[in-house]
């Protein structure tokens, strides 16, 4: 990379850094922008040298700058260069690019290290030895790609003490963290992330391979749920950016804990909700009234809300899909700070499971229901809980008013 004077007023780069359009950006984020696709090692030199107050958080980050350097020092290729060197065709390397979630550079840019060619042969490789068929390779590529680039930008964060999304100007929003080795903690958490990838797919190869009652494995009924902070855009309006960025810490670490103690499986989280799967109506009304009895135990958790639905469910790269998951979103919305709702087909799913309680609530038009039947569902006081709905069964003790 070529040196980057310390001036105070935009920094001189390489002709093609300074020649990308700005989008309106002023001189230095323009610059920046460009530099992260032209040489990523050198944006925390750059962003060090002309933002203040930031040399703490790229000393933070030195494990981060050596775990990429090996492999990735040396010239950086145009895509032309890199299809020559790996044996791939052009046109599947920018795809390629694209589905491991990075921005294609523009024609004739370097932009490709000796580690990214290295890669690159490997796939030519298996293809042309029809190993694999690169269409499939680079359908699972994809959703690597958005879950590692989440992860990245996640973990990045922790170590350099940045809260996510901060406001822009003045470096606000610095979270100042304790003392981290992180030139031995990065390569811990590269070794972390392979291992947790190893036992996830043995996790998902042995649910695929349970008998599924003459269903496709891909659209076998499921419950789905769908946890909230309540009130979360007024909250967020109230408290600074470090203290959001805590909460939101807490309240995923407690769903995320609370799914995988009972055996279910987070989709994925949309802003202040979480969404998730599990294989039946009792493990997921476990995990919403579990996070709700933290929630309620702990004055750092927010108050949430629930709603859970039962049905066939598409699994499609690691996301699902369909009309059940649509419902549970619909059955949240409906629900009180506090309170979990249920649709009527997984009410039924726990209609003689005695630990809980199913009260049935009035009819709700919502967005793309003209009456939306929901129950809530609590815990059996002073025993394990029941449906309070089905004709000729009393209403148990436990769920008397």
């Amino acid at each position: 990379m070529a040196e980057v004077p310390a001036t105070t007023g935009a920094p001189d780069l390489p002709a093609p850094v300074a020649d990308v359009p700005s989008r309106g950006l002023g001189p230095l984020p323009r610059r920046t922008a460009a530099l992260i696709s032209v040489d990523p090692f050198g944006v925390l030199d750059l962003m060090t040298r002309h933002l203040p107050g930031l040399s703490e958080v790229s000393a933070r980050l030195s494990g981060v700058q050596a775990l990429a350097r090996p492999g990735n020092g040396g010239p950086l290729h145009t895509r032309q260069e890199a299809a020559r060197r790996s044996g791939m065709d052009g046109d599947d390397v920018a795809r390629l690019w694209r589905a491991l979630g990075f921005a294609e550079p523009a024609e004739g840019q370097p932009s490709y290290t000796t580690e990214d060619v290295r890669v690159m042969s490997e796939v030519a490789r298996l293809a042309d030895d029809g190993a694999v068929d690169l269409d499939l390779l680079i359908g699972m590529v994809r959703p690597m790609g958005h879950l590692v680039s989440r992860l990245g930008a996640a973990q990045v964060s922790a170590l350099a003490g940045v809260p996510q999304d901060p406001p822009s100007g003045e470096g606000a929003g610095l979270r100042r963290s304790g003392a981290t080795d992180t030139d031995r903690l990065v390569p811990l958490l590269e070794r972390l992330v392979v291992h947790a990838w190893r036992r996830h797919v043995l996790t998902a190869a042995s649910s695929v391979a349970m008998p599924l009652h003459g269903l496709d494995a891909g659209t076998r009924a499921r419950a789905v749920g769908f946890v909230d902070i309540a009130g979360y855009t007024t909250l967020s309006r109230r408290i600074g950016w470090v203290e959001l960025g805590a909460l939101l810490e807490q309240f995923e670490a407690c769903v995320f804990d609370q799914v995988a103690t009972s055996g279910g499986r987070v989709v994925k989280t949309l802003g202040d909700e979480v969404l998730f799967v599990a294989a039946d109506a009792a493990t997921g009304a476990e995990i919403t009234l579990g996070v709700l009895d933290a929630t309620r135990a702990d004055p750092h958790l927010p108050p949430v809300h629930g709603g859970l639905a039962w049905g066939p469910l598409l699994d499609r790269a690691g996301d699902v899909f369909g009309p059940t998951v649509n419902l549970a979103s619909r059955v949240a919305d409906l629900a009180r700070s506090g309170t979990v709702l249920v649709d009527s087909a997984f009410g039924e799913r726990l209609r003689t499971d005695r630990r809980y309680c199913l009260e049935r609530r009035p009819r709700r038009p919502v967005r793309g229901y003209p009456y939306l039947a929901t129950l809530r569902l609590t815990r059996a006081r002073g025993r394990r809980r029941l449906d309070r709905e089905p004709a000729g069964l009393p209403d148990p003790e436990g769920c008397r008013p």
